[in-house]
């Protein structure tokens, strides 16, 4: 748990955080860069409609009634469907008519009634008062909660807080200016992340509860199925009327999610394209079942946990804090705390407009001694807000305890499932008339009230029980809960079917029976014509003859009766604009009606229709005989088309519909002609922003620049140029006639750019500099120059195209860079160099003579070592006991492989000095291998190797020096013997292929690595020193076998891959 002061810490720094969001929202927006232009942020503005009901309400109607608690939620998925059709053409009204509400919608489609307005604000109140109610008693159940108990801040001052809280905020974001029509692009903002926090933290919650705390859910279903809930899993024990209590769900919870006075006003009023609702007639259902996911399980696990059923509302909160973790805890209370502020402040926001609207302003119209107060709307609306959410404060003080978030929910519903028969019957029935509509609404209302409202007041003791049990003045048929004795229904359906049974029945015979007068006949066709398109005013030539002056002076005391005179004169201005009237002085009659019209649209938009409607047939700006003149005028069109009202009307309407089409049609073009501008006028901005920072860039680069135009013009002469040529940029740019030379040359003569833009330069060009060269569409060149430094400049330059988007060229741009201190060092590095290569020479030439010295020196006395112990080993001085033997044959081996070293080396000096010789003849090299292979079979059977001979018979005699082409076999052989394990096999072969006889050497040892098989024939190279060292070597043999081979005109190699073994092989050409 936590310190009081801690939740409300917290409570008040996301409230701040909102604010801060809304203000950048307004911000953003006033520039032209608004946030919530997008139809994903409308989509979830519209995500207000789920509230603390379905946040914490669906669980504890879940822990109550099972699965029924769902039965809203399909009807409200289903209803999105219809939206393209009836929210569309909802939209277009509130564009045509400037809508601020759904009883100013009512209002302008029933003849711009004003009872018709004020009886849907009454129906509003017990929708909102309430409902508002419990959202606060929601947020104030959660800080009670999770507050540790001692002395901390007061109940009364938390709760006053927060209500100040919500007052200041829904004020600041939703009532700021007037005009209600106004989109509140902060308010829309905050509603739209509230949706993102409440369903982040209600997943995040629905997560952990069920996955963590519980295995799943599956072993929540295993153990309901285990204990007494497990009826909450089926419909085995629900009574009779479950289906129709679904029903009864589908349909209020469907048309709630329009007709709810704060849906109205996201849906509707603050929708700024249409083509935004195709989003969310997906993303609304989509995030209708997320809310709603978890809800059952979260339930299920608070009833196994042992939780009443009472506590159900609470408990996605009491699960985490039961459990210990905090965080998840402090995440849940501030996605509680969304889903209620969007709600009460949304919705408080849109009942102060109605009640300022079509409520107070009616009062202050009737009683002449508060007709100041027009002027101080704003303040009435603010007031009213604060009346609102404290008439809902005082509503949860007295009776909240005493429902469910739920049952409140289901109440509201249903209220405001009276506005359905006239809302939607106004838009498609023609013979809906005002009459209708108010006994509708009246009397589905009172039926409302009578079997919900009444049963809800008797249930906690403010009426007596027996009302209930046996109706008024105990008359049974009378009964709240069992109307004309209807038994079996569940307390909502039996509320909705007879609500909404006495409202349509009154609104279909009232609309019948009733006549509407021809205003209001005139009213609703204009209305149910206007949702088509929207096209300006209708321009009919007559001579202008009324003095705009004087009606100027009307229009301004007219906006003076609601705005300041600044303002009303600012509003007059804009209404004679918009009407295309201001430059003139005298208008006509239809002039002033197109005039009348925006000015009562203006009106609408800050007072409601029906009272701008009002207002405008009580002022002077459309005198009585003025609108005899337009009646008379419409009168003689018509009797000058000679046909009948009705035919004309119908061929208006078919006109109509084909300008409609048209219009639309023409209306999506400039809107794409519009979106293209901007988009050019983007580019634009951005090429011209893209051309400053590459004249920057280029200005500021080390190397020289110079471009010229297609005429050879110069276009760019950079700071670098100026500082090599000392040529000043403002003296050269828009120069031509090859002047861009005259710095390089002293003359007007091409260079090295002209070849791009003219190619037939080419042969004589490139004569001027000592190196040339084109690659593509570049030319490069290095130059020398004596003009620019004392001893002369070296330049290099490089040449480009400029193209256009065509791939045109345009111009041409050429580089220039200084690279004498380049060329200097150049020249210094090769001399040093060839410095070093002849002292390298001159070493090399140095070791080789000491090598030869050092190898002759040496072959001496080691062949008198050898030939003196040959004589001991025949015993010729006298016989030798085998001990004596063993070590003579020990020192010959050793000084035999000291003589192999020094012919090795002694080789190798000859083949670096140029002096190797050989003593070619024609050789049987079938018996050269033959007698290498006897040499070394000793060592062979000494690591039991297998050696094969595979030379072919047929081979003919081959050119060569047999010694040395021995010394190769040799080599490869032994090799292959000393790095094979034991017990392996080496291969010798040897075949005629391509004029050249092919030996392969081949055994089955370690093989070679791809990485090492490059060094293998250099001097002194070991792959393997662990494994040499075992074997013996000096890293020369390789190397100099591939010399001996060379030398016969021979290649050497090998192929090899590690594990397998080797192949090497050596060539030796037959001619």
């Amino acid at each position: 748990m936590f310190k009081t002061n801690t939740l409300l810490s917290l409570f008040c720094l996301y409230m701040g955080g909102l604010f801060l969001l809304a203000l950048w929202a307004e911000k953003r927006h006033a520039e032209g860069k608004s946030p919530v232009d997008n139809s994903f942020a409308y989509a979830l503005s519209l995500t207000v409609f789920f509230t603390t009901w379905a946040y914490f309400g669906n669980s504890g109607r879940a822990a109550r009634d099972g699965m029924a608690f769902f039965a809203f939620y399909p009807g409200v998925m289903a209803s999105a469907a219809l939206w393209w059709i009836v929210l569309r053409r909802l939209v277009r009204l509130k564009n045509a008519y400037r809508l601020t509400s759904i009883a100013d919608f009512l209002s302008v489609r029933y003849g711009k009634s004003r009872g018709v307005a004020l009886l849907a604000t009454a129906i509003c109140l017990p929708i909102m008062v309430p409902y508002a109610g419990l959202h606060l008693k929601a947020i104030f159940s959660a800080f009670a909660l999770l507050s540790l108990p001692g002395r901390h801040l007061s109940a009364s001052i938390l709760r006053g807080i927060v209500v100040f809280a919500l007052i200041a905020f829904t004020i600041l974001l939703g009532a700021r200016r007037l005009d209600p029509t106004e989109r509140h692009p902060g308010m829309v903002l905050t509603v739209a992340f509230e949706a993102i926090v409440k369903l982040g933290a209600f997943l995040v919650a629905g997560l952990f509860i069920t996955h963590f705390l519980f295995g799943g859910f599956a072993e929540i279903f295993s153990r309901l199925s285990q204990v007494p809930f497990s009826r909450l899993i089926g419909t085995q024990n629900l009574s009779p009327s479950y289906f129709t209590a679904w029903t009864s769900n589908l349909v209020i919870a469907g048309s709630a999610a329009l007709l709810l006075p704060r849906q109205f006003h996201m849906a509707v009023v603050e929708n700024s394209e249409e083509s935004h609702i195709k989003t969310a007639m997906w993303l609304f259902p989509l995030y209708s079942f997320a809310i709603t996911f978890f809800a059952f399980p979260i339930a299920m696990v608070g009833l196994l946990k042992g939780y009443p059923p009472a506590q159900g509302d609470t408990f996605i909160l009491r699960l985490p804090l039961d459990s210990g973790h905090p965080w998840l805890v402090l995440l849940v209370f501030i996605g509680g705390v969304s889903a209620a502020i969007g709600m009460i402040s949304v919705a408080s926001m849109t009942l102060s407009t109605m009640v300022t609207n079509h409520l107070v302003l009616p009062i202050l119209g009737w009683h002449k001694s508060l007709a100041f107060l027009r002027r101080h709307l704003l303040k009435l609306r603010w007031l009213a807000i604060a009346l609102a959410i404290l008439l809902g404060f005082e509503f949860q003080r007295q009776v909240g305890d005493a429902f469910m978030l739920v049952d409140i929910g289901a109440l509201s519903f249903a209220a405001a499932f009276q506005f359905a028969p006239a809302a939607f019957g106004g838009l498609f029935w023609r013979r809906g008339n005002k009459r209708g509509a108010l006994m509708g609404m009246l009397g589905g209302t009172l039926v409302w009230c009578y079997t919900s409202l009444l049963p809800s007041f008797a249930s906690t003791g403010g009426l007596p029980k027996g009302l209930l049990e046996h109706g008024p003045w105990g008359i049974a048929l009378l009964r709240p809960e069992g109307l004309f004795g209807m038994s079996g229904l569940d307390p909502l359906s039996h509320t909705v079917f007879w609500s909404f049974l006495c409202n349509l029945f009154l609104y279909v015979l009232g609309s019948l029976w009733f006549q509407s007068d021809p205003e209001e006949i005139e009213l609703t066709e204009e209305f149910l014509g206007s949702w088509r398109v929207t096209l300006p005013p209708s321009r009919i030539k007559m001579a202008p003859s009324i003095p705009l002056s004087e009606k100027k002076v009307a229009i301004e005391g007219l906006f003076e009766h609601y705005f300041p005179p600044e303002e009303a004169k600012a509003k007059t201005e804009k209404c004679l604009l918009q009407a295309d009237l201001s430059k003139k002085k005298e208008v006509s009659v239809f002039e002033l009606a197109v005039l009348r019209r925006e000015i009562e649209k203006s009106l609408s938009g800050s007072i409601g229709a029906a009272e701008a409607y009002k207002a405008l047939n009580q002022s002077p700006i459309f005198t009585p005989e003025e609108t005899k003149e337009l009646s008379e005028s419409y009168g003689r069109i018509l009797a000058q088309l000679k046909v009948p009202p009705e035919e004309l009307r119908r061929k208006i309407d078919y006109y109509q519909e084909r300008e409609s089409l048209l219009t639309s049609h023409a209306m999506e073009l400039q809107k794409r002609i519009e979106e293209r501008t901007a988009e050019l006028e983007k580019s634009n901005l951005a090429l011209l922003q893209s051309k400053r920072r590459l004249a920057n860039i280029i200005d500021f680069l080390p190397d020289a620049i110079l471009a010229v135009d297609s005429e050879g013009k110069v276009i760019a002469w950079n700071r670098a140029l100026e500082e090599m040529t000392g040529v000043k940029a403002k003296d050269m740019l828009g120069q031509g006639d090859r002047a861009y030379a005259l710095p390089f040359y002293g003359e007007k003569s091409p260079i090295l750019l002209d070849l791009v833009l003219h190619p037939e330069l080419e042969k004589e060009l490139p004569g001027r500099y000592f190196h040339f060269e084109k690659k593509d569409d570049l030319y490069f060149v290095e130059t020398y120059i004596e003009r620019f430094k004392p001893g002369g400049a070296y330049l290099w330059g490089v040449a480009a195209p400029l193209l256009d988007i065509d791939g045109k060229v345009v111009g041409a741009i050429e580089s220039i860079r200084d690279i004498t201190d380049r060329k200097k060092a150049e020249k210094e590095k090769a001399q040093l160099q060839e410095e070093q290569i002849e002292a390298l020479k001159q070493a090399d030439s140095l070791k080789d003579q000491f090598l030869s010295i050092l190898s002759h020196e040496l072959r001496t006395p080691i062949n008198v070592i050898s030939g003196f112990g040959s004589i001991l080993d025949d015993e010729i001085p006298g016989p030798l006991n085998k001990e004596q033997h063993d070590y003579l044959k020990k020192m010959l081996a050793s000084s035999d492989n000291l003589l192999a070293l020094v012919n090795d080396l002694l080789d190798m000096t000859r083949i670096q000095a140029g002096k190797f010789l050989l003593v070619p003849q024609p050789m049987d090299f079938k018996q050269v291998v033959e007698e290498v292979l006897a040499n070394l079979r000793p060592l062979a059977d000494q690591k039991r190797h297998t050696l094969i001979n595979q030379v072919q018979d047929e081979i003919p005699l081959v050119t060569g020096d047999a010694q040395r082409i021995a010394q190769v076999l040799s080599n490869l052989i032994n090799n292959a013997i000393k790095f094979t394990p034991e017990g392996g096999t080496v291969w010798v072969r040897a075949f005629v292929e391509d004029k050249c006889l092919r030996c392969e050497i081949e055994d089955n040892g370690l093989g070679i690595a791809k990485r090492d098989l490059s060094k293998l024939f250099t001097r002194f190279t070991q792959l393997d020193m662990t494994t040499t060292r075992k074997a013996g070597g000096t890293g020369l043999g390789l190397s100099i076998s591939k010399a001996i081979v060379e030398a016969h005109g021979g290649k050497i190699g090998v192929e090899s891959e590690v594990g397998k073994g080797s192949i090497f092989w050596f060539t030796l050409p037959l001619e």
